[in-house]
């Protein structure tokens, strides 16, 4: 059995999936690690990576490395998204991580990123032969993507991430009322100058930590009106249904608390915390501008299982 390992430098997050190839005809997870390595964080105005977060990032990349090793993976291959790319100093960077993880750093664009959380989804679920659409909500940037079937159309990347907006619009530790209203006319002005809206709303698929994230939110009954029933918490879900009218009252009230109050509240870890009420509200937002009124599907497939196919050599059904 053929052991395989996909990392994924994100803005936020460094994660890693590792897989066996069971028979040659599926692919199997038995492992998966993540550190809060916020690359993105306190970038320079030009875009340059700051050097304690690269320092950080690649001692997390280290970890991971070792903890691959430890379970005998044959193969490893890591890439990079929007921190990294919009770099002027990505170069450097990458130098650094080949020196001190013997990893070779592929960056990605836009829409091979978003074409691997695609490939993943269509492998492991059932898409239709009609319209839908993929939000990938990351630190830096938020991944559209609008497939018919699943043939991709179009993919789209706009700097809609909730790191990126949490230190634009300082909203790291805030309950001002303003500066949120401020961040929602940003995210609809981008949308409407970027983003066309379809005659008929697409089934609408998310993926990644903001998503996820506003899952278990949901679970805890964050923002549940009084006398409503949360879902029991648990961590055994793989693919969920999230309405978009919960996503606006988890964003309401996550807007409501300081950062003390989200860690405690809501059992956040600080770096999400920090973030995740910024990506609620561009995950509420966007999902209202592509009319998109009952929800989404939210799973836990993404670019790292979408690598390990392609590592494996299985196409997508």
């Amino acid at each position: 059995m053929t052991r395989f390992a996909a990392i994924d430098v994100g803005t936020n997050s460094t994660k890693m999936t590792v897989a066996v190839l069971e028979d040659g005809e599926r692919v199997d997870t038995i492992a998966r690690q993540r550190y809060v390595s916020q690359l993105g964080r306190d970038h320079g105005h030009d875009g340059s990576l700051d050097l304690d977060a690269m320092e950080r990032t690649i001692g997390d990349l280290m970890k991971l490395v070792d903890l691959a090793r430890s379970l005998e993976v044959g193969e490893i291959r890591a890439v990079a998204t929007q921190a990294v790319r919009d770099a002027p100093n990505r170069e450097e960077f990458t130098r650094q991580v080949l020196e001190c993880t013997g990893l070779e750093l592929q960056v990605l664009d836009p829409y091979e990123e978003a074409a691997l959380g695609w490939r993943a989804i269509c492998h492991e679920h059932q898409v239709g032969s009609g319209s839908s659409m993929l939000l990938d909500i990351g630190g830096g940037s938020m991944e559209y993507l609008l497939a018919d079937g699943s043939r991709i159309e179009e993919v789209i990347s706009l700097p809609l991430g909730a790191l990126r907006l949490a230190q634009a619009f300082d909203l790291v530790d805030c309950v001002e009322t303003s500066r949120w209203d401020s961040l929602g006319e940003h995210v609809r002005s981008t949308l409407d100058s970027r983003l066309s809206v379809s005659g008929q709303a697409p089934y609408a698929w998310g993926v990644g930590g903001t998503l996820e994230s506003l899952v278990t939110l949901d679970r805890l009954g964050i923002g549940l009106a009084d006398g409503l029933d949360a879902v029991p918490p648990g961590d055994d879900w793989a693919f969920t249904g999230l309405a978009v009218e919960r996503i606006k009252s988890i964003a309401n009230e996550l807007c409501s608390m300081t950062l003390a109050q989200r860690i405690a509240g809501a059992g956040l870890e600080p770096g999400r915390a920090a973030i995740i009420p910024a990506g609620a509200v561009v995950a509420f937002e966007t999902l209202r501008f592509k009319g998109v009124d009952r929800g989404c599907c939210v799973t836990r497939q993404c670019l790292r299982d979408g690598l390990l196919l392609e590592m494996s050599g299985l196409e997508a059904a």
